[in-house]
């Protein structure tokens, strides 16, 4: 029988070969012969099946309803004299829709016709399959395995949500003397802005304040022993120690998103003040280097639920650039911070340049 002949013609060799004598026949025959029995397997004639249906080639086994009819698909065994038998098969299908299924071989096993099914390709599912909902029509008896087919794609996982870095954000800029009043009548005669008043704080000292527009939520305290109070409890700016008697850039406070993160092993302190509107402030503080006329390295704050100092009034300056000498810059600094803050070497020194209503002002002139 020449290759490619038709499942009809196939048949018709089925009493000779489904016999024991056919089988003992067949081992002498050359090794392409031999590989068509391998693919069958010996079943006596009693048991041979029936005809199966012709049929209908090149429709995919889980196709849509309304593609019904027989799937064509390669089969695992080589050497066969008779390509077209083995290459066609017999699933009609009802599925609700298109699926895709995976198809792997199976081992042929000596079986003639009855296993034909056996050497196609069943289908077998990935580990998330469901078994398909699906209707044999066929006389064929392999045709009542149905084969697994996957289950709709499973979406892509999603990624994890892409978390904000944390920074760490310009939040005031101290400027101290040893006496509030006149510090506050010469920043208003260099800047053309009247300072607001700020507070009293338990330690003695006494402040007023300056927003800035940019930095966003930054602003200038301008501090000095409070002039009600008996004396100074601590030496913070080094207002009880120092010798100096002219206002200078002290020190420069930093607000990191998490300040415990920020604080690493130095010490967080709970603080508050009273405004004038008689309210209270609390905030959590890493304080300052005490008794340091210019401290470069920040300081920390987080205001909690108070309100934000700088949300006082109307900013009319912006820091053109605040030099800090003597310090490394902490290294997750806010682009709009990072963008004012330098760094220089030298002695621990600060200089704050701002734009006001009078033009740009260095407040080492004040």
């Amino acid at each position: 029988m020449k290759r490619g002949a038709d499942f009809t013609r196939a048949w018709s060799w089925c009493p000779f070969f489904c016999s024991e004598r056919g089988v003992r026949w067949s081992r002498a025959l050359p090794g392409q012969f031999r590989g068509f029995l391998a693919a069958g397997g010996v079943h006596n004639r009693a048991n041979s099946p029936p005809k199966p249906t012709i049929p209908q080639p090149n429709v995919h086994p889980c196709a849509p309803a309304a593609a019904r009819g027989c799937t064509t698909v390669p089969t695992p065994c080589r050497n066969r004299p008779f390509p077209g038998l083995a290459r066609t098969l017999m699933h009609q299908q009802d599925l609700p829709g298109p699926v895709a299924c995976i198809t792997v071989p199976t081992p042929c096993r000596n079986r003639l016709f009855p296993g034909l099914a056996r050497t196609l390709m069943h289908h077998r599912p990935p580990a998330h399959a469901q078994p398909c909902q699906l209707t044999t029509q066929t006389d064929h008896p392999a045709a009542k395995r149905a084969p697994l087919c996957t289950a709709p794609a499973a979406p892509e996982p999603r990624s994890a949500p892409i978390m904000a870095a944390m920074a760490t954000h310009l939040d005031h800029i101290v400027i101290a003397a040893p006496d509030l009043n006149e510090l506050v009548s010469r920043f208003t005669e260099l800047t053309g802005i009247t300072p607001v008043e700020g507070g009293r704080h338990n330690t003695g000292s006494a402040n007023a304040l300056v927003p800035l527009s940019q930095p966003a939520g930054s602003y200038i305290e301008l501090i000095g022993p409070d002039p009600e109070a008996e004396k100074l409890t601590e030496d913070n700016f080094a207002l009880a120690s120092s010798t100096s008697t002219e206002p200078r850039v002290a020190a420069w406070c930093v607000r990191p998103d998490d300040l415990d993160d920020f604080a690493a092993d130095r010490k967080v302190e709970e603080m508050s003040r009273e405004t004038p509107q008689g309210t209270t402030l609390k905030w959590r503080l890493i304080k300052p280097t005490p008794g340091v006329d210019y401290a470069p390295e920040p300081f920390a704050i987080d205001w909690q639920d108070s309100d934000h100092p700088s949300a006082v009034e109307e900013p009319l300056a912006r820091v053109v650039k605040l030099t800090v000498q003597g310090a490394e810059l902490p290294g997750d600094l806010a682009e709009e911070t990072a963008a004012v803050v330098e760094a220089r070497e030298g002695e621990p020194y600060l200089e704050l340049v701002l734009d006001t209503p009078m033009g740009e002002v260095n407040l080492k002139d004040i």
